[in-house]
């Protein structure tokens, strides 16, 4: 070791397990069900935000609040009264729905850790609303309908003639039990739109036309949204209106993580959408394979935002289609072509690749319709490699290329107009997999979510495993390098037999395994002081007899899960029957080793608590000679910990040196010959000074 005067040279930082990382995938999840879409015109993109805020006073911007914002809403109770007309005559046959908070949503996420391991674990959503009683209104237009133990935030009706109407919770206007109701449905309103290119006059047929129903904003004379009131609070539910009333009312449904009515225009341009309130206000996107995302509602400058009041001058807010009751609104839109690429995807040999994915991101974003900053466009090679992606906006672009056959690929700095080779490296092959037995339902085969593990026989390989969902027994592992490799499948409790594939380049490669039940695993982890380590992970290895070059059978210790231990408890199902061993790794503590022990399928094995000492370490405050003055020349450092014989170290930065706890060898040679040896009983997770003094 190189050492200054205070004898700390050459300080080598030292790597540290990796812990999962949870504490992302559950901000992710809390965040779904709870976003609306809602749009303050003074932008060109629509803003997401959460339930908003009932005021009895304009606001200039929707104003997110949190999930208990209906706390005080009633639980239970019986909701009776009228659907009437706008007016107020009674409306028969038509279906009354009463909307609660759903308390018990959930999403499924797949969480994955440093080692690419994942499980699927559910969460819960905030924010998400279900239907909690449904019934129709008879002759006189009355409902009455009981909430069971739901907390109830509003009532919607709809009928055939009518558009939705709703009487929803606000703070102002509360909604409770009784038999007063009056919920108000109004003649449907109609969207008839047409789409043509702008610079012909021609109809555009068959473009993909996209229906958002937002919350009224810049309708009047003020700048920004309108308030929230007990009958226009739409947007407050977005995902209850897309999910339940989408299929209901207007016979679609917002495909996931959209919120938009997806419909296809005719062959001559026109498309037809409805019943519609005024309560909401509606953005139409076009997407068209060769023409821009282009806004077509016009702007509108108020008096209020001119001069400087918002910070800028001359603002120009959105003003979107407003349709009143009984009214048909026609409305062109006007579509311009857009730029466009095109190019040529080929392997490392020039050979032209097939059916490669290509999707197309804009990089200039701020300046150019909202959908470009949340939407790819899309493209797939030919039989000679070839693609085009038109309906471009300003460049540069960035292309993503995927294929099972190599890694994902990025092409940044693309430019319009551009006719390029793009050169993939090649990750190899993929494995057409099939799978026998498997998790069933009441007898019945329903697609299933598992782990492949695929595991390189070559110490130099790539270890792969990742989620897969089996459906009719059949799944693709994606670009697999080429080697020779041993795949596993597990799932839940059942685990398949170890099959030994070998991938090549650029072809598939059949496998088939068998589902079986397999064997468990329970391991207390625990600190010196016999309290829970949380969290912690355990590092498993199964040892198997394989044949060595020479043909000879050999013992081959192979990794095959990483478990994420919590509350102190490692527990997993479905790990192949045989022999293993483990190393236990928690932060701040030293990595433990677990001797070997056997897994035997069908019932799970139970270790004793694995004890984990916390990290010590041995602070250096300095290097000096005879004399006490620092050491200037070189200096290695040798530690020994336990009665092992000591080996090379190096410090990390601040001169730490990371020890055992317990007895601990520390010795010091110099370029010049001297030399120091110590012994030091190191508590646990202490953090011990030592001064080095060498001598000849």
């Amino acid at each position: 070791m190189g050492a200054g005067s205070n004898g700390t040279a050459d300080l080598l930082r030292v790597n540290s397990r990796r812990i999962i990382a949870v504490a992302a995938v559950l901000s992710l999840a809390l965040g779904v069900g709870v976003l609306v879409r809602y749009l303050t015109s003074t932008h060109e993109t629509p803003v997401y935000v959460e339930n908003l805020d009932v005021t009895t006073k304009p606001v200039e911007a929707p104003r997110p609040t949190n999930p208990d914002q209906f706390a005080d809403a009633t639980v239970g109770g019986t909701y009776a009264g009228v659907v009437v007309d706008d007016q107020d005559r009674p409306v028969a046959d038509a279906d009354v729905l009463v909307v609660a908070v759903d308390g018990d949503a959930k999403v499924v996420m797949e969480t994955v850790d440093a080692d690419n391991v994942g499980d699927r674990i559910e969460l819960p959503v905030f924010g998400d609303y279900r239907t909690a009683a449904r019934g129709k209104t008879d002759a006189q237009g009355r409902f009455r309908l009981a909430a069971g133990d739901a907390r109830v935030v509003a009532l919607v009706a709809w009928n055939r003639e009518f558009a939705p109407g709703m009487v929803a919770h606000t703070k102002d206007v509360p909604l409770r039990p009784g038999s007063t109701h009056v919920v108000r449905v109004a003649r449907a309103g109609w969207l008839k739109g047409r789409i043509v290119d702008q610079a012909t006059g021609q109809a555009v047929g068959r473009a993909d036309v996209i229906v958002y129903l937002q919350h009224r904003a810049n309708q009047g004379d003020r700048p920004g949204p309108e308030p929230v009131t007990t009958t226009n609070a739409f947007a407050v539910f977005q995902r209850y209106v897309g999910h339940v009333l989408g299929p209901m009312v207007w016979g679609l449904e917002p495909p996931p993580g959209d919120t938009g009515f997806h419909l296809r225009a005719s062959n001559d341009g026109w498309f037809t959408f409805g019943p519609l309130m005024k309560e909401v206000q509606v953005e139409v996107v076009i997407t068209h394979p060769d023409y821009m995302w282009t806004d077509n509602d016009p702007d509108k400058r108020f008096d209020a935002d001119q001069g400087g009041t918002l910070g800028r001058k001359d603002v120009a807010r959105k003003v979107r289609a407003v349709v009143m009751p009984g009214e048909t609104k026609e409305v062109t839109y006007y579509l311009v072509k857009g730029k466009e690429i095109s190019g040529t995807v080929v392997d490392p040999d020039g050979k032209p690749i097939k059916d490669v994915e290509i999707a197309l991101e804009h990089v200039a974003q701020y300046s150019q319709h909202w959908r470009y900053r949340t939407h790819a466009r899309m493209g797939r090679t030919d039989e000679k490699g070839r693609f085009r992606i038109a309906g471009l906006s300003f460049d540069p672009y960035v292309l993503r290329f995927s294929h099972p056959t190599f890694d994902v690929e990025y092409f940044p700095g693309v430019k319009a107009g551009s006719d390029e080779v793009y050169k993939v490296q090649s990750a190899g092959g993929w494995i057409d997999l099939t799978v026998k037995g498997g998790p069933e339902e009441q007898g019945v085969k329903k697609p299933w979510a598992g782990r492949v593990i695929v595991e390189p026989l070559a110490a130099t390989g790539t270890r792969k495993q990742e989620g897969a969902i089996v459906r009719d027994g059949k799944v693709v592992v994606e670009r697999v390098r080429p080697g020779l490799y041993d795949l596993t499948v597990v799932s839940g409790t059942q685990i398949s037999n170890p099959v030994r594939v070998e991938v090549k380049s650029g072809v598939a490669t059949e496998a088939e395994v068998t589902m079986a039940v397999g064997g468990g695993l329970r391991m207390p982890i625990r600190d010196a002081a016999g309290k829970p380590v949380d969290p912690a992970e355990v590092h498993l290895f199964v040892e198997t007899v394989d044949a060595d070059p020479q043909g000879k059978p050999q013992t081959i210790t192979r990794r095959i899960a990483v478990l994420v231990a919590r509350e102190g408890h490692a527990t997993t199902d479905g790990l192949i029957a045989g022999r293993y061993t483990a190393e236990v790794t928690a932060l701040g503590f030293v990595p433990t080793e677990i001797p070997s022990f056997d897994v035997v399928a069908g019932r799970p094995t139970t270790l004793p608590a694995a004890v984990l000492r916390r990290q010590a370490y041995l602070r250096l405050t300095g290097i000096v000679g005879e004399d006490g003055r620092g050491v200037t020349v070189d200096t290695v450092l040798y530690v020994g910990e336990g009665g092992a014989e000591p080996t090379r170290r190096r410090t990390q930065d601040a001169g730490l040196l990371p020890v055992k706890p317990g007895s601990v060898i520390l010795r010091a040679e110099t370029a010049d010959g001297r030399r120091s040896e110590q012994t030091l009983d190191v508590p646990d997770g202490a953090t011990v000074p030592v001064e080095i003094r060498v001598t000849k």
